[in-house]
């Protein structure tokens, strides 16, 4: 196969996007999109990069391609300030969208204004963990209840794990038993469901339609 210098070129331009994305992926949950979204997500990323990289400095391309009779010669741009404006707003723009992400900020507004009753977030599973703050009772499939707090949590929803931080069984009476141990980490397949409780002195009622 044959590869024009314009696809070499197009290539050399998305690197910075192709970074992007990999940062997000590093920072954020989300499904496995396919390979075109990846490729139309670089090239989102580029525009912004290389849109901020002007209005900062002076964009020009990185690699420049020289032609000598029939060949094409590619010289890498020996601007380092450029290469470095370039490299950190690779780095920074992803790092800035995954926190609105995983934040929830912007939807949260577009909810407020009622656009839109989604989060930004990957699954429920991953908003309740990270909305939810409090203690947790897991009910086991064998009929106990784990009392503790949930340290650690899988974000991915189909394969979802608990790990409970100084967790305590929960008697039929209600009484709490402490295992004295550091943590209890659940396998999704154990757990049939999972209770949220209550903060000391919390009022559920005026939660009521909050979100």
């Amino acid at each position: 196969m044959n590869i024009t210098y314009e696809t070499i070129n197009i290539l050399f331009l998305l690197i910075p996007g192709f970074i992007s994305t990999r940062v997000l992926d590093a920072v954020i949950t989300r499904k496995q999109g396919d390979n075109p979204g990846k490729v139309v997500e670089a090239f989102v990323f580029s525009f912004l990069i290389y849109a901020c990289v002007n209005f900062i400095y002076q964009w020009q391309p990185l690699v420049k391609p020289k032609k000598i009779g029939n060949i094409y010669e590619y010289s890498f741009t020996s601007d380092f300030v450029l290469l470095g404006i370039t490299l950190i707003l690779s780095i920074t723009i992803p790092l800035i969208i995954g926190a609105f992400i995983h934040n929830d900020l912007h939807t949260k507004i577009l909810r407020k204004i009622h656009v839109t009753d989604k989060t930004s977030r990957s699954s429920v599973w991953q908003d309740v963990y990270v909305n939810e703050k409090r203690h947790i009772v897991a009910h086991l499939k064998d009929g106990r209840r784990v009392y503790g707090w949930p340290m650690y949590y899988s974000h991915n929803s189909e394969e979802p794990h608990l790990y409970l931080f100084q967790p305590a069984w929960v008697t039929d009476v209600g009484e709490y038993v402490e295992c004295s141990t550091h943590g209890i980490l659940l396998k999704n397949e154990d757990v049939e469901i999972i209770e949220f409780m209550t903060n000391s002195g919390e009022d559920l009622s005026q939660l009521n339609g909050e979100i």
